[in-house]
């Protein structure tokens, strides 16, 4: 997964590069909103004898709680009305029905989606997008005998690279001025993540959710 990781920088990177003498501005953006997540099947291995559960998993998004929900987003947009964008969707996930084994379980820190994005701009400031990129899951939670999930260190922080992510949106953006802009965005993703317990074991955690997300950003024309 790191090397999934890198390679998708890369990819971002090669992709810019190439636009360069073309680029006419970068868009930046930062939203918020929530999600419904669609029930997924769930495996907690625990290992070492623990029982491994596997079942119809149900969340709750809770997107104002602990952690907010959030969504950021650049995109570099050339002369021909389409862009390349990097995005983060701090996705939220809270199992609402956890097994008898399971004491709790919750991504509050974000089932993380960083993609790379392909957005073409429609007549009426309509957007259409189709991402692909990994997920960068935050999991809390621990069995009924104590063991905790983990992930792996990055930036000071517990995450997982977890697994691959894609993702279709559709957007309306609303000019407050020539360059500042509010954006209502509807947005389906699927995800895979499947990521360490602590002293061993394993969780399979797939997502489906739809999202809707109000943004403001501003335009930078590079002239």
């Amino acid at each position: 997964m790191k090397n999934l990781a890198l390679a998708l920088t890369v990819l971002f990177m090669c992709a810019f590069a190439g636009q360069a003498d073309a680029e006419k501005k970068w868009s930046f953006e930062l939203g918020t909103g929530g999600a419904y997540n669609f029930d997924t099947n769930l495996v907690i291995d625990p290992g070492n004898g623990e029982k491994r559960e596997d079942f119809t998993a149900q969340y709750d998004n809770r997107p104002f709680e602990d952690a907010f929900y959030y969504m950021m987003r650049v995109g570099m947009w050339g002369g021909d009305g389409n862009a390349w964008e990097l995005e983060l969707i701090h996705h939220k996930l809270y199992l609402t029905n956890p097994p008898d084994s399971i004491q709790n379980m919750q991504m509050t820190h974000g089932y993380n989606l960083l993609t790379i994005n392909r957005a073409w701009m429609m007549e009426g400031d309509y957007i259409f997008r189709l991402g692909a990129g990994i997920v960068l899951p935050h999991l809390e939670g621990s069995t009924k005998s104590g063991r905790e999930f983990e992930g792996e260190e990055i930036f000071g922080q517990e995450f997982a690279f977890g697994g691959p992510t894609v993702q279709t949106a559709v957007s309306k953006r609303f000019y407050i001025t020539k360059t500042i802009f509010a954006n209502l965005e509807g947005k389906f993703t699927a995800s895979y993540a499947k990521f360490d317990m602590e002293g061993g074991g394993e969780v399979t955690a797939p997502n489906i959710a739809a999202h809707a997300i109000l943004s403001f950003g501003f335009d930078y024309a590079r002239d």
